[in-house]
């Protein structure tokens, strides 16, 4: 089964998570893949600090921000080194992965509104995974992506239609 196929018929957008926000510019959840703990974190940071001002300044919008994503497995990989997701545990244990994740990304939708949001791909190996998953996730969610080049990693740009 080629992996589009398998992303679409195994991700759940209602997997049991536990939303454990207590700080503002900041979303965290925690959800369990078998034995193991992961951790969803967004924070909060102004879109153009980022991503670049206008020349014009039209299209300046004060306070909007853009949410970094992030995920790991932190029964494996304690403190700050942790953000890998190196050694999943096959296809299927993937796939519950990214259901942890996608169901933490519907909830930070819904509580924050982000204007726009990403993620970086930074092995290799999961520059594929994380491409198809970022086109479903364009698909299910309203916001179009755009993949940005930037050294040593590849972004997912997500920004609201």
């Amino acid at each position: 089964m080629r992996l589009k196929n398998y992303l679409v018929e195994k991700l759940n957008l209602n997997y049991p998570v536990k939303d454990i926000t207590d700080y503002p510019s900041e979303f965290t959840t925690k959800f369990n893949v078998g034995e193991e703990e992961y951790e969803f974190e967004a924070n909060g940071y102004f879109y153009e600090d980022i991503f670049g001002y206008p020349d014009d300044n039209e299209d300046f919008i004060p306070d909007r921000h853009a949410w970094e994503i992030e995920f790991s497995n932190i029964s494996k990989h304690p403190g700050k080194d942790r953000w890998g997701i190196n050694q999943l545990m096959g296809a299927s244990g993937a796939m519950k992965v990214f259901s942890g994740v996608a169901t933490s990304l519907k909830l930070l939708i819904k509580k924050e509104k982000p204007m726009a949001f990403y993620f970086s791909a930074k092995e290799p190996s999961r520059i594929k995974l994380y491409n198809t998953f970022s086109k479903m996730i364009a698909k299910k969610f309203p916001y179009t992506v755009k993949k940005l080049n930037v050294p040593h990693s590849n972004t997912f740009l997500f920004t609201k239609n």
